[in-house]
C-alpha cells in the first residue's frame, strides 16, 4: 500500500527504501523456509520424492 502510493505519495527515495524492505523479507523468507526444510530432513519428518524438472525454470533463479 506504501509502495503504490495508497497511503499518500511517496517520494523515490521512499520507494527505493520500500523495494529494498520488499526484497529483504522476500530473501530472509526464503532462507527461514530453507531452514525449516533443512531441519526436517534431519529428523526425519520431509518425505521426499522424485519427480521430473524443468531445468530451465530450477536455474533462472540462480543465474539471474
Amino acid at each position: 500500500m506504501l509502495r503504490a502510493g495508497i497511503m499518500g505519495a511517496v517520494s523515490d527515495k521512499q520507494r527505493d527504501g520500500l523495494n529494498k524492505i520488499i526484497q529483504t523479507n522476500q530473501e530472509l523468507t526464503r532462507i527461514v523456509s530453507d531452514l525449516l526444510t533443512q531441519a526436517q530432513l534431519e529428523v526425519s519428518t520431509l518425505d521426499v520424492f522424485m519427480s521430473e524438472i524443468n531445468v530451465e525454470e530450477v536455474d533462472h533463479p540462480c543465474v539471474g
